[in-house]
């Protein structure tokens, strides 16, 4: 508990820090994050339904391959009685022990309750590493980098809104908050570790594709797939001060909603305002690693605490 509340403490610190910086530079009439050109992006509506067709099937492909390699038990202790854990601690979970639905996410219950060291740690880097990479590019570089250039054709054509970025940021924000629904499961129903090994599989598969497919049959460049080696520096930065600034907020949203409706999973709602701020960066910078380093930190400062639940 007292690491929960130095992650509180740090956020806090961290995120009137990151907006003390945002308003200083608004005060001063500087651009809070400055908007960076770039050409149309080279793939077309036929490249993103092909890669989106990798992303759907590329779990049901690798998911045979490691059934019966990996064990089946997530690993958890012995049922203890209800209301209560291990240790002598009441439960902060009483729907888990009661073996009525929980509506908490399945890998964020493994962080808390798996005794099995190795797939905790696959799930670290699933959420941590393989998450961020694989949704970014395939959202924010792959969907929202196709959707502005289709946009710019369609504000030429007085057809569609004129203020740029609204559309892609917005639709592909739904399609992240989308990704995230799910309905309440069985307080027993958990990821086996083939589960969580093929999921990282495929989003590692679907990246390389992404990459690949853009880069050698597209022929896109480093800067068409948002990388600047020459401004990693930057681009971490501004990745770590956008989590400073947002993340404190929408966890407090996050537990507030939960608290409000305890039975509904009310991921996707917080989930789409991340989407809005990561898709912003996205657009404002044309390069994909901001993008990558909140959501990275993000997820990261989640498991912390679910790590420290435990």
């Amino acid at each position: 508990m007292d690491t929960v509340k130095l992650v509180v403490v740090v956020l806090l610190a961290a995120c009137a820090a990151a907006w003390t910086l945002i308003i200083v530079r608004w005060r001063r009439r500087r651009p809070v994050l400055p908007y960076e050109a770039r050409r149309p992006v080279p793939w077309r509506a036929a490249d993103v339904l092909a890669l989106l067709l990798v992303y759907v099937s590329a779990p049901a492909l690798i998911a045979p391959l490691v059934e019966g390699r990996l064990p089946a038990h997530p690993g958890l202790p012995a049922p203890a009685a209800a209301g209560n854990v291990p240790g002598g601690r009441e439960s902060a979970r009483p729907a888990a022990q009661d073996g009525r639905p929980t509506t908490e996410h399945p890998l964020g219950r493994l962080l808390e309750e798996s005794h099995n060291g190795p797939l905790v740690a696959l799930v670290v880097v699933c959420l941590v590493v393989l998450a961020p990479v694989f949704e970014e590019l395939l959202l924010r570089l792959l969907l929202q980098g196709w959707l502005e250039s289709a946009e710019g054709g369609w504000r030429r054509s007085g057809a569609w809104l004129r203020r740029s970025g609204i559309v892609p940021v917005g639709v592909v924000s739904l399609c992240f908050a989308a990704l995230h629904i799910r309905g309440a499961a069985a307080a027993e129903e958990m990821p086996s570790a083939a589960w969580v090994a093929a999921q990282a599989a495929a989003s590692l598969a679907t990246a390389a594709a992404i990459v690949l497919w853009l880069r050698l049959g597209v022929g896109a460049t480093l800067a068409d797939l948002g990388i600047a080696p020459r401004l990693w520096r930057k681009d971490v930065a501004t990745g770590l001060v956008a989590w400073a600034a947002v993340t404190g907020p929408i966890l407090v949203l996050f537990a507030k909603i939960r608290s409000l409706a305890p039975a509904v999973v009310v991921d996707p709602l917080p989930i789409f305002l991340l989407a809005l701020v990561l898709g912003t960066l996205y657009y404002r910078t044309h390069r994909i690693l901001p993008s990558i380093v909140l959501h990275a930190a993000f997820n990261a400062t989640g498991v912390l605490l679910a790590l420290a639940s435990r």
